[in-house]
C-alpha cells in the first residue's frame, strides 16, 4: 500500500471511531460529548475527502507516484 493510500485510510478508522464515540455519548446521555465527537468526526470526514480529491487533481503531475489506479 503506499503512503497516500495508508493516510486515507487510517484518517477513514479515525473518523468511523469519532463516530462510534458521538453515538455512544448520545446514548449513555452525555450530549455535550456526543455533539464534540460527532462535530470532530465530520471534520475528519470532511478533510479527508479534501485530501483525496486535491491528490487526484495533482496526480497527473506526478505520474508513477499517484496514479489513479492506486486508489
Amino acid at each position: 500500500m503506499r503512503p497516500a493510500n495508508t493516510i486515507l485510510v487510517i484518517r477513514s478508522v479515525i473518523g468511523a471511531l469519532l463516530a462510534a464515540l458521538a453515538v455512544a455519548n448520545f446514548v449513555t446521555g452525555r450530549i455535550v460529548f456526543g455533539v464534540l465527537f460527532a462535530a470532530l468526526a465530520v471534520m475528519n470526514v470532511v478533510l479527508t475527502v479534501y485530501i483525496a480529491r486535491r491528490r487526484a487533481r495533482i496526480a497527473p503531475r506526478f505520474r508513477g507516484f499517484a496514479d489513479r489506479a492506486d486508489c
